[in-house]
């Protein structure tokens, strides 16, 4: 064989051998989901690194998402006293309260004290304990008002949701029971903070204000 054929035949071989390698190259991976990564070719699962967070742990863009759904907490500081009076109708706390009010539902709106805006109902003037309820959005936030609650607190669930409330002290002349309900994954958001005779009172207007919240303007 002269050195022309030689070389012909030596090129054929190295082409032959690099088809070969790359038909034998593993394709990219993809993600098979959190915690590992496989083949495209239906290879075996890989670990992630250790440090490599989960999908479902990957913060998201959009901020922290509401704990109670589609609640705007930033909005509940700015509503007009008419609309947290809304929230709950003088029907719903004269049935709650097992007693006539003895006015219209009256609101009231301040900054003082960490007060954002309210609603009163009450049975009589006397303040006394069991004549009221108190509708609430504080730029206090859950948390602070959480570990206000005095004597006694216990955590529970109302309307899905986390919340804090204290029984009041049944001898006391005045004072209620307290709640608050946290209403966004943000601790130090606005909650619902709740006055009335007793805790199960007081869940019972969660009850009826917290699925309106989502559609206040």
């Amino acid at each position: 064989m002269d050195r022309r054929n030689s070389r012909v035949l030596l090129i054929a071989v190295v082409a032959i051998i690099a088809v070969a390698c790359s038909a034998g190259s593993p394709a990219p991976a993809t993600s098979s989901g959190p915690g590992t990564v496989a083949a495209a070719t239906g290879a075996t699962p890989l670990p992630v690194p250790a440090g490599s967070p989960p999908a479902s742990m990957t913060p998201s863009a959009s901020g922290p998402a509401p704990v109670g759904g589609a609640i705007d907490t930033a909005k509940l500081l700015a509503l007009e006293p008419a609309v947290v009076c809304s929230l709950l109708t003088a029907g719903e706390a004269e049935t709650i309260l097992g007693k006539a009010l003895y006015r219209a539902p009256e609101g009231s709106s301040s900054v003082v004290l960490g007060t954002g805006t309210s609603c009163h109902y009450a049975a009589s003037d006397s303040g006394k304990t069991g004549t009221f309820i108190k509708v609430e959005f504080s730029s206090a936030g859950f948390e602070l008002q959480s570990q206000l609650m005095g004597s006694a607190p216990r955590s529970l669930t109302v309307a899905g949701l986390p919340a804090v409330a204290a029984e009041v002290d049944p001898s006391a002349r005045a004072g209620q029971s307290r709640m608050v309900v946290q209403l966004s994954s943000v601790p130090t958001d606005p909650g619902l903070y709740i006055l009335a005779p007793t805790v199960a009172a007081a869940q019972q207007v969660a009850e009826a204000v917290i699925p309106r919240l989502a559609s206040v303007d």
